[in-house]
Order: structure tokens, then sequence, then C-alpha cells
């Protein structure tokens, strides 16, 4: 997980190959050093990382205090022992080949301790902050700076003309409040940093970290954020959303009119997603559109509470025994990587567009990228077209296969003219597959190693998430060898 940046949607890691982040997030470094006078809520050692990396995962977002980080107003540990702190739980997970996003969580104005979240990073400090922090961290290659956790300008009494709850374009004055703080936030009662601002102060170091911009609204909102994006040099940005049942943006209709827009032209990653009845009913799904689009998630939260303190993923720390609605998280995300893919190691390789996770790989063959690739060749019954302009995944084409009368002999037939492939040089089979107005087909897969039929499998017994064909969906399918 080095070297990782931005290239138009995608995120990459330091061989150009595209990552898609699927973490957790491990609260407690924004409350225990102005609660409790300890540095984390439960232990941040080697032994929990362990029980995380049984998830299959491959980052950890870590909220952050800027008090406790920048030693002021009464924070402890606070200043260099809590940055020292920090930097060992960093240095373990950077070893665990696991990307590590630091995000400003807590903040406040002035003398205040920030001790809560509040509408906007404030400018006497924010930019301190980040100053500091892309100093101490511009080596790294696998951290990615969350610049602010959750804006929500256009609070209750904020005198902005602007919804509260709705991701829509009476947005307007919110989103301006957003890039520049300052007088473009009436209502506030301190004086605001906007994102600008904290980009300009992480870039004005020797820091080429990615930088994740979360959007309106807690972040549930990302429309207008193309329009109003902060400008990096760097063009290395990200952006963030967080998504819980009930919220802004908690529906797929929201999602693909709000957000996908987005994610067609930027990377975008979920900082947090949960789900506050300890269920699946509402991540499952989300995680399944997400995975449509290539987009990233990291759950809420690597933490051993009950659902009254909010989503907690675990019940043990060292075992990584989850809870209910962890269960959804884990099974899903053990589903998406393979389920026997250990995160030690450095990538060298993909299985398909899921990379990052573990390495090294095996090489991949790819057979159709808007047209048969590296000599296959088509040998169907039935009626096929290679050149479908919709629906379409990914790139300009897809195949379109309906059988012909004759149904139980016709197939699409996909045949190696090379000769050459060692099937033992590859991990599995990836493909992506749409059901078209009525989903629901039963398809069959046979793999034939030179004249030898091999053992054939429902198509719909290997798409995760799914029980059969969805209709008007792309869903991924795959079978590790």
């Amino acid at each position: 997980m080095q070297g990782l940046h931005v290239v138009g949607n995608q995120i990459l890691n330091g061989d150009n190959i595209p990552v898609k982040i699927v973490g957790v997030n491990r609260s407690g470094m924004e409350f225990s050093c102005v609660q409790s006078g300890a540095f984390s809520d439960g232990p941040v050692d080697q032994a929990s990382i362990n029980a995380m990396l049984t998830w299959n995962i491959n980052a950890v977002r870590i909220p952050l205090n800027e008090d406790c980080w920048l030693g002021i107003n009464g924070a402890n540990p606070a200043g260099s022992s809590y940055q020292s702190s920090l930097k060992t739980y960093v240095d373990l997970l950077t070893a665990a080949n696991l990307a590590v996003i630091l995000d400003l969580h807590w903040a406040a104005d002035g003398s205040t301790k920030a001790t809560q979240q509040t509408p906007m990073p404030d400018a006497s400090h924010a930019t301190d902050f980040w100053t500091s922090v892309a100093t101490a961290y511009s080596s790294y290659t696998n951290v990615i700076f969350d610049l602010f956790n959750e804006p929500f300008p256009c609070f209750s009494g904020s005198g902005m003309s602007c919804s509260t709850t709705n991701c829509d374009s009476s947005t307007t004055p919110a989103w301006s409040c957003w890039l520049n703080g300052g007088s473009s936030c009436p209502g506030l009662s301190y004086n605001a940093a906007g994102m600008q601002s904290m980009v300009n102060a992480v870039r004005n170091t020797s820091s080429k970290a990615p930088l994740l911009v979360n959007g309106l609204h807690y972040s549930g909102c990302l429309y207008n954020w193309i329009q109003n994006k902060p400008t990096d040099p760097l063009n290395n940005i990200i952006a963030g959303a967080h998504l819980y049942n009930g919220h802004t943006c908690s529906d797929s209709s929201c999602w693909t009119s709000a957000i996908l827009p987005v994610s067609q032209s930027y990377p975008v990653l979920f900082g947090e997603i949960g789900e506050y009845d300890c269920a699946t009913s509402f991540i499952v799904p989300l995680m399944n559109w997400a995975d449509q689009y290539n987009i990233s998630y990291v759950g809420w939260t690597w933490n051993t509470w009950d659902c009254g303190s909010g989503p907690a993923l675990i019940s043990s720390y060292t075992a990584g025994t989850p809870t209910a609605f962890g269960q959804g998280f884990q099974t899903h995300v053990l589903q998406l990587t393979g389920g026997n893919v250990t995160t030690s190691g450095s990538s060298s390789g993909t299985i398909g567009t899921y990379t990052g996770f573990t390495g090294p790989f095996p090489p991949t063959l790819i057979v159709y990228d808007d047209k048969l690739e590296n000599g296959f060749q088509d040998y169907s019954w039935g009626t096929v077209n290679y050149q479908t302009s919709t629906p379409v995944h990914s790139g300009s084409s897809s195949i379109s296969y309906a059988p012909g009368a004759a149904q139980s002999y016709d197939a699409l037939y996909l045949h190696d003219g090379s000769g050459n492939i060692d099937s033992s040089q590859y991990a599995g089979i990836e493909f992506w597959i749409n059901g078209g107005q009525s989903g629901g087909q039963s398809v069959r897969m046979q793999l034939v190693l030179g004249t030898d039929p091999a053992q054939s499998i429902l198509v719909n017994s290997i798409i995760p998430g799914y029980t059969s064909i969805p209709a008007n969906t792309w869903a991924r399918a795959y079978i590790l060898s």
C-alpha cells in the first residue's frame, strides 16, 4: 500500500495499479486525550492489528484531535507524547502493509478545548494542525489526509438560506463557506478555515499525500462537490462521504444522483459507513452498490461499544469477534477479497479491479476490454454482440448474449486461440454481469482446459451479495482457483 496517488477517478499504488480502499475506523484518539487522560480507547498494539488483518482489510482510518496533537488547551496526553504514540501506531499499521487515513475529527477555536464536532474547522488551529501533521508524515506514502471529518456549515441558525438536510442545489451558500471559510460562514461564533486553506497548508510542506475532502451535511452530500472542490496543485484529491441509515443520502436514488457523477471524475471514498440498529440491511446494499463503481469504504468502527454508543464492528480487540453489524461488514469484505488472502507483503499484481489487499498476486490476463483481447476468439452459439453500447460497466462496450431456440445447447464460448495459457499462473476468473430488464437468469459457467471440460459452476453462486443475477445492475462475479 505504498506510493498512493490519484490518477483520474482512481487511487493507484506506487506500481500504478488501481487500489480499492476497504478498511475500518479506529476511534478513540479523538476523545480519550480530552476525556480520560489516555491516548486511545482500547489497545492499539500488534495483537489488535493482527485481529484486523483477519478481516482482509487494507486500511485503517484514525480520527485525531487538534488540541492533543498541538499540545494546547489542557489536553492530556498532548504534544510530543500524543504525537509519539500516534507514530508508533501508524508505523505498526504501515509495517502490516495497510493504508492509514489521518482525520481531523475534533477541533475548537482559540482557548476552547476540542471536545466535540464543530460545523467547520477553526482558522486559529486547523491550518497549524495540518502543517504539522503533513510535515511529520511527509515521507509516508501509504498515508491519506482526511482534512475535516464532517462539515455541517448549514446548521440551524447559521443565517444561510440553505437546506440543513437535503442534498440538492439549495446548498450553494454552504459550499462557499465550506471552500473559503471566514466571512463566507455567517452564523458561526468563530472564524472558520475553509477547505482551500487546509489544502494549502498541506501543500506548503513537502507532503504529496492524497487529500480526502468530505462533502456537506455531516459529509453526507456530494452534490456540487466537483463545482466547488478546492484546488490542489498535485491534483491528488479524493471526494469523501459518510453514509449512515437515516442520515443524508441514505438511499440508492441519492447515491446515483449525488455520488455516482462525482465517482466518474474523481475517486470517492466513504470514510465512514454504519448502521445504528446494529443490523446490515443498510450497509450491505450500500457496499454492493459501491463495488459496482469501484468506490472505497471504511466501516465505523473497530471499537467494542454497544449500539447505544454508535455502530461497533467488534466485541473483542484481540480476537476481532464481530458484532451482528460487524458480521455483515466482515462477510462482505471476505467475499470481496477472496476470503483467504493475507495482508502482509507488497502488492505486485491485481485480481480484476480490486487491488492493494495483499500481495504478491499472479499476473492478470485480460479476456475482454471493449473487444476480445490476448488471442481470445468467439466460438459462441446464439446471438452475441461484442460492441453493445448500453448497458456498459466500464469502457465503451460490453458483451450481450441471447440464446437461440435450442437453448440447452447455446453458449457464449470464448476460446483461447493462442494455446499458450498456463492456468496455474492465475488466481481465478472475474467478470461483471447484468441481468438486463428482467434479471434472475440461470447461467452456468464451465472452464474447458484443452479438450477436457472442468467442473462447471452456477454464476448465481459466485456473485457476492446476490442470490440471483440482478436486473439493471452490474454485479461482480468471481471464483478463485
